[in-house]
């Protein structure tokens, strides 16, 4: 057979054919031998075969062929952030996101791509505790009492470098006061390399959202159809009605998505039923809910001009977020 192929290839019929010619009659030559019938191949060996779930070679790879697979290994992550309130100054900030995988699984790991992970958002008093890659990561700003405190002790380099961030659609609640919108305007002025702003509402009721187990924030375009949803009218109402025309720029996208919080609690679910079962046995109408935060807001500004910022701490803003789940009237509280 192979005598023959030598033959026809080197025939005085094909020497005058161009090189390529040639080898295209050769290849027809070998396909005329092929079977017309291939044989059946037996899988049960293949299926069978059972697939190591550990490569014990990684070690033996070239040092540039592993450091390249660890940086694949990072991943972008929403860092959601809030004021550590355990010192004796509140200008502290942490996070319970949890880090990347390769900042933990050996010590080569961790010295290719802890350069990429540096300490940020510090300040004067307190130093930086979380890790954060400002290409990278969703810098995610929960509370409303944060956002002032945070881009107040923000370094020019983070907020040069920052590309993503997030806020809250609690933010919205606040809007209305000139003041809170200035400070919106001012904090997107002065991220440069800012690429991406999301509007984040949460599809959970408050518990889950500060969960003392809460290990990160997924991210989705649409409501979770196979899922109950607490107040499902009033998120989608406040989804679509809130008005963040003022945040829009053409240096940046800008839109708005559901978050659900990444919640290691066991005890997360429970409280999260607990607190739905007493929101349905105080207050069923969410306008009812609406029109008083709503006023609480409009006799808060009026204090802040009469009495200065003093009504403008955190726990202002906490009470009226949990007013806004929990239907709440405030008469215990002296409002």
């Amino acid at each position: 057979m192979v005598d023959s192929w030598s033959t026809a290839s080197t025939s005085s019929a094909d020497s005058a054919l161009p090189v390529q010619d040639a080898q295209t009659l050769t290849s027809l030559n070998l396909l005329r031998e092929l079977p017309l019938e291939f044989p059946e191949w037996d899988l049960s060996t293949v299926l069978t075969t059972k697939i190591n779930s550990t490569f014990t070679c990684f070690s033996r790879l070239p040092l540039e062929l592993r450091l390249a697979i660890w940086e694949k290994t990072v991943q972008p992550r929403i860092v959601l952030i809030e004021e550590d309130t355990s010192g004796d100054r509140n200008t502290a900030f942490r996070s319970r996101t949890s880090l990347p995988v390769a900042l933990s699984a050996c010590k080569e790991s961790r010295n290719a791509t802890l350069p990429s992970y540096p300490l940020c958002f510090g300040s004067v008093w307190y130093p930086p505790t979380i890790r954060f890659n400002l290409s990278l990561d969703t810098l995610f700003i929960a509370q409303p009492g944060d956002l002032s405190k945070l881009f107040g002790i923000m370094r020019d380099k983070e907020l040069d470098s920052i590309r993503h961030i997030a806020f809250s659609g609690q933010h919205a609640l606040f809007l209305d006061a000139p003041s809170y919108r200035q400070g919106f305007q001012r904090a997107f002025k002065s991220l440069s390399s800012l690429r991406e702003l999301l509007i984040v509402y949460f599809i959970h009721d408050h518990d889950e959202q500060y969960c003392q187990a809460l290990s990160g924030t997924r991210i989705y375009d649409d409501l979770p159809k196979d899922e109950y949803i607490h107040n499902r009218g009033t998120l989608l109402r406040r989804f679509k009605e809130d008005d963040w025309e003022f945040a829009m720029s053409e240096a940046y996208s800008c839109r708005r998505v559901y978050g659900k919080g990444s919640c290691d609690c066991a005890y997360g679910g429970g409280l999260r039923a607990a607190n739905q079962s007493i929101t349905d046995s105080v207050i069923s109408d969410d306008d009812m809910v609406d029109n008083m935060v709503d006023g609480m807001i409009a006799d808060m500004e009026d204090d802040m001009q009469a009495y200065g910022p003093i009504y403008s701490h955190d726990w202002t803003s906490n009470y009226l977020l949990q007013l806004a789940y929990d239907g709440d009237d405030g008469d215990d509280y002296g409002f």
